[in-house]
């Protein structure tokens, strides 16, 4: 980790210090990795949107149910406390 953490720090120290290189990771940043983030996140999406409309199927179905737990719960410590 220590290794790990001294070439990280080297490298960004490299790159604050020569302009041509901050130029040449400016460049490969937009030209390359955003643009693939973009496309990675418009691939994701609609998995996500289904995913969050299937999580709020789940826990209407699942949502009666806790109400009856907590229902019991609160009778259980009622007649405890009694």
């Amino acid at each position: 980790m220590a290794l790990f953490k001294t070439l990280a720090r080297m490298a960004i120290q490299k790159l604050a210090d020569n302009p041509e290189l901050r130029a040449k990771v400016a460049s490969v940043v937009k030209e390359d990795i955003v643009p693939r983030a973009k496309e990675g996140w418009e691939q994701a999406k609609p998995e996500l949107k289904k995913a969050k409309e299937q999580l709020k199927e789940d826990w209407e179905k699942a949502k009666p149910e806790l109400e009856k737990a907590k229902e019991r719960a609160r009778d259980l410590a009622k007649k405890i406390t009694k």
